[in-house]
């Protein structure tokens, strides 16, 4: 049986270099499974992100002076459901993809803090009862607008956990009130770090596969060539290899604790 051969080619000033020679099927799929796995890990940069963005953009509005009337407060909390639609997301994708570091890092942050635990329970309430945010009140003394979700209404009509419960209680015998943006700029403190750890681990195997490809990047002044796979039988699709490691590092280079792992390869 004749078994199809296949080439890694890099185009440097419009010119065709052979890198390699001779690669089996076999070869060939290997490469495409270690191109899936930095997809993956852009796929888990692009989550992280999303939260990101709309937790600025739920800032950037909570900044206002007031909220004038009922548009307002459907703005504010419809910018507040996207950060926690886009929270819910991330959850969901890490508990698919990477279950089982997820699940033991998910148990020690949702043991450890109150915000994670309730904001984790916000989403499901706003989906099933009501919008959170209910009530603002402005502070003379500190020029601030405060965004307040009521407990007694989540305690009334939500079913929180044991734990929830017990959060939401403690909140309710001291001010009756959740703060929104404290409540976010906390939780994206402590989403910042549990994402770094997932990072951490994470890029371990995606490190290796870097490595490898990186093998056949050519710089072509001041980019790289394009560097390709492709089959003896032209009627085959050739597929690119550099691109893909370039996406990856232009998407690390967002976040610092990221950036310094592009050292690695």
């Amino acid at each position: 049986m004749n078994y199809m051969k296949y080439q890694i080619i890099c185009i440097l000033s419009e010119k065709q270099i052979i890198l390699r020679e001779n690669l089996t099927e076999k070869e060939v799929l290997e490469f495409k499974m270690n191109l899936k796995k930095i997809y993956e890990f852009m796929n888990e940069v692009d989550n992280y992100t999303m939260i990101l963005g709309n937790a600025k953009d739920f800032l950037n509005y909570a900044r206002r002076e007031s909220i004038e009337n009922m548009t307002g407060f459907t703005n504010l909390n419809r910018l507040f459901m996207n950060w926690l639609n886009s929270y819910y997301a991330w959850t969901e994708y890490h508990e698919r993809y990477h279950k089982a570091l997820f699940g033991k890092l998910k148990s020690e942050y949702f043991d450890k803090y109150s915000e994670y635990r309730i904001t984790y329970y916000l989403r499901r309430y706003t989906t099933h009862q009501s919008c959170c945010i209910t009530k603002t009140q402005f502070l003379l003394d500190a020029e601030q607008m405060l965004y307040e979700i009521p407990v007694d209404k989540m305690l009334e009509e939500g079913e929180p956990n044991r734990h929830v419960k017990s959060d939401l209680q403690k909140i309710a015998s001291e001010c009756g009130y959740i703060e929104a943006r404290k409540l976010l700029e906390r939780m994206m403190e402590i989403l910042e770090d549990f994402q770094t750890r997932l990072w951490n681990d994470e890029w371990i195997p995606v490190k290796e596969v870097a490595k490898e490809i990186k093998k056949y990047i050519r710089p072509d002044g001041q980019f790289w060539g394009q560097t390709y796979i492709i089959a003896e039988d032209e009627s085959v699709r050739p597929f690119n290899i550099s691109n893909p490691l370039g996406y990856l590092m232009e998407k690390m280079n967002l976040y610092p604790q990221l950036k310094s792992l592009c050292n690695d390869i």
